[in-house]
């Protein structure tokens, strides 16, 4: 539960990050449209950030793609948490192998980083115990399934519940930073319908050409997609179970 409540908050700030980029992006098209839209998001926070984007930074001289870049690097890193290490490792690593194959058409390097791309590619490493359960993302699911399962049978329903409002709240946060990068999309299309040409269009191109190719994404061990979906999953997940113990009571 803690550390469903910690993986929360860091998502926020992620989201107030991603909402500040917006904040530069919004108050720059003001100035250029001399448009006064309403705010859609009027929390407090939020103001606090459109104060501070207005009147102390400007869009034109920043390097906001820089600033975005690292935002969704480290986003990367606080993904790669919630991963198996071995495994993810050696994706990486077959990554970086693509990646040195595209910079080298010919040579020794080259063909130094096909020979480990081709070795991982055709015997991609595994564990499994006794020839019984392959050790990955799978074994994890069914043994979740297994012991919530048995606590459901055997713990109260209000243990269920609580922990599946954390989760939901959860996607809810992720959500949110999921909805706040693809408000910077649509901005940097509108920067970019301005102006045809120039350092600004390039810079917002970028930032646009960076969400397009590589969207964030978050997934906890390459099994649940933690966005708006995961909680409608939630929800009916728990509800068919609690179904399920009432009919056992009852009959």
């Amino acid at each position: 539960m803690l550390e469903l409540i910690a993986c929360s908050s860091i998502v926020v700030y992620f989201f107030v990050r991603v909402q500040f980029v917006n904040s530069l992006i919004e108050s720059y098209l003001k100035q250029v449209e001399n448009d006064r839209k309403p705010i859609a998001l009027d929390v407090a926070s939020i103001k606090t950030l459109r104060v501070v984007a207005e009147t102390k930074t400007d869009f034109t001289t920043c390097a906001t793609h820089i600033y975005l870049k690292e935002i969704f690097c480290c986003f990367t890193m606080f993904q790669d948490l919630y991963r198996f290490q071995f495994f993810s490792a050696v994706k990486q690593t077959k990554e970086l192998c693509i990646s040195v194959m595209a910079l080298h058409q010919e040579g020794p390097l080259r063909e130094r980083a096909r020979t480990m791309w081709k070795m991982i590619e055709e015997t991609p490493p595994r564990f499994s115990v006794y020839d019984m359960w392959e050790m990955n993302a799978g074994m994890f699911v069914t043994a979740f399934s297994l012991v919530y399962g048995t606590m459901l049978l055997a713990g109260p329903i209000l243990f269920v519940i609580v922990d599946s409002f954390i989760a939901a709240f959860l996607a809810y946060r992720f959500e949110q930073f999921f909805s706040a990068v693809k408000q910077t999309k649509r901005l940097c299309i509108s920067v970019m319908a301005l102006h045809q040409e120039g350092p600004l269009r390039n810079k917002v191109r970028t930032m646009w050409k960076m969400i397009e190719e590589t969207p964030p994404r978050f997934s906890v061990y390459d099994m649940w997609e933690m966005n708006a979906g995961f909680f409608v999953t939630v929800f009916s997940l728990v509800t068919s179970m609690i179904v399920t113990l009432i009919q056992f009571e009852v009959l």
